[in-house]
């Protein structure tokens, strides 16, 4: 049996989320038919070497696009024109209100923008404070009060249109203005970068990446060639992908609920008990020869990212000089995903509509919703996110 060493959480990677998380918290509650655990189980070798790997870097210097409007880094205000624009400088310092975090905080010069609107382009947002907010969405719109009421300025958030290559593209093209802030996946904000469409945060003075107001682990992932692209802002920082139990399908196969959050506070929570309880609740109820409850369900690369993550592992590392270089075959990945192609090929114990033998067994397990399969009383585990 693998030793578990270390227990991580896998999050969304978004670059103004930044959520490749080390946290480790549990959300319980105990009296519920449903229960959600967000630890993942770390399963390492331990005679694994995951040494640096100097002569495989990989060094982006390609360039490429129309460059005469570029927004400031993922997540950053724009050098684009638009309706209005910064006015004379007002002469008092602030601070941050609310903050209680450690680090040093820069105080911020009050400017009176003269009414100007910043747009935040994000598809992820909500445009307006809702009954359902999160904290951090709370939080952010009571911000977005003070800076608006302070610098004599609005902010408006915008969902629309969705900040892939080629919207961003035409809108610079056409010389309009996409956005004062946007809000990319790293794959984006890289090909941003390539593509000239963007700017780093080192090129604007008013704003320091290394200022304790962002989250120092997550903005590293906004990093890419020595320079800083994406900056975090989401506070309180959120769990993002958990494991969500369905305590009476256990019961019902004979597992008593509790065990699970047992398992986790005792550091026994592994690869192999998961299995366990999953291969109990992979049943042909009926005798009609097909399975009526599995295991668990979920988003495929989701889960594939999450059970890497969780195992410690990571497709790619950073080298002394700062250089990405890929590890698929590090054993950590392979171990984590030795694991799932066994879930899914072997022990059959994930939901996945029969992908296996379909024509395209990528669109047909992409077509599942993981989470009304779930509630129906399918299976024992849905891995997914958190807001679930």
């Amino acid at each position: 049996m693998k030793k578990i060493t270390v227990v991580k959480l896998f999050c969304l990677l978004l670059v103004l989320t930044l959520s490749l998380s080390n946290l480790t918290a549990c959300k319980k509650n105990p009296d519920d038919a449903y229960s959600s655990y967000i630890y993942y189980e770390t399963v390492s070798d331990d005679s694994d070497d995951n040494s640096e790997a100097t002569d495989s870097t990989t060094d982006s210097n390609t360039k490429g696009g129309n460059t005469s409007k570029k927004t400031s880094g993922s997540g950053g205000s724009s050098s684009q024109g638009g309706s209005g624009g910064p006015g004379s400088q007002g002469g008092a310092l602030v601070s941050t209100p609310g903050w209680t975090g450690s680090g040093t905080l820069a105080k911020d010069e009050i400017v009176n923008m003269n009414g100007y609107t910043f747009t935040i382009l994000s598809p992820l947002l909500p445009t307006k404070l809702n009954k359902n907010a999160t904290l951090f969405e709370e939080l952010l719109f009571e911000r977005i009060d003070q800076v608006e009421k302070a610098y004599n300025c609005k902010i408006r958030i915008l969902n629309t249109p969705y900040p892939d290559m080629e919207t961003i593209k035409t809108y610079i093209l056409a010389g309009k203005k996409v956005a004062d802030l946007l809000e990319l996946t790293p794959s984006q904000m890289v090909a941003s970068k390539e593509l000239g469409f963007i700017e780093a945060w080192d090129t604007c003075k008013l704003i320091n990446p290394k200022d304790a107001r962002w989250a120092e682990s997550y903005t590293q992932l906004g990093k890419y060639d020595g320079k800083q692209y994406g900056l975090q802002f989401y506070r309180p920082e959120e769990v993002r992908y958990c494991v969500v139990f369905n305590k009476t399908l256990l019961k019902k196969n004979g597992t008593d609920p509790s065990t699970v959050y047992k398992m986790v506070n005792d550091g026994n929570w592994t690869f192999d008990e998961f299995q366990k309880l999953c291969v109990a609740n992979t049943k042909d109820t009926n005798g009609d020869g097909k399975m009526d409850t599995y295991g668990f369900t979920g988003l495929p690369n989701y889960i594939s990212w999450g059970l890497i993550s969780a195992n410690n592992g990571s497709v790619l590392s950073t080298n002394s000089n700062g250089k990405v270089y890929s590890t698929f075959t590090d054993k950590k990945v392979e171990t984590a995903l030795n694991y799932y192609n066994n879930w899914v090929n072997t022990q059959k114990v994930m939901y996945t509509n029969n992908a296996a033998v379909s024509a395209n067994p990528w669109s047909t397990v992409s077509a599942i919703n993981p989470i009304d399969y779930f509630l129906e009383g399918n299976c024992a585990f849905l891995l997914y996110e958190s807001w679930v």
